[in-house]
């Protein structure tokens, strides 16, 4: 999986993951999402739940998404340290992937780049 294989290497104490989990097509429950968060297990991970698509089409709005199929799900949004958000509308990530089309190739999840990412943004060039 992406997310381990990104913070496998690092043992920055400081960072942070977010990973909120929603309904997918009306089809996952809060169960469901109980039962995956074992998959993102690392203990700087820290999970939501979204009854709804709220959330998803907040971020839609911030990485330019048009098309409602493409709610944002499936998105690895990486901020610098200091992000804060303020406002109703989450930041503009410094970088993101996805795992959705259409975008650009350079946007399509890649672990090693997403790493890389991760890195340059902890310092660790």
């Amino acid at each position: 999986m992406v997310h381990r294989y990104v913070l496998e290497g690092l043992d920055e104490k400081d960072l942070r993951v977010f990973v909120v989990w929603g309904p997918m097509l009306d089809k996952e429950t809060e169960a469901d999402a109980r039962k995956a968060t074992a998959t993102v297990a690392d203990p700087r991970a820290v999970h939501f739940w979204t009854e709804d698509d709220d959330v998803a089409r907040l971020f839609m709005q911030v990485l330019g998404f048009e098309d409602p199929q493409e709610l944002g799900w499936d998105t690895f949004s990486l901020y610098g340290p200091g992000t804060e958000w303020s406002g109703e509308a989450p930041p503009a990530p410094d970088y993101f992937m996805h795992v959705g089309k259409p975008l650009p190739e350079e946007r399509r999840l890649d672990a090693i780049a997403l790493a890389e990412e991760v890195s340059r943004l902890l310092g660790k060039e």
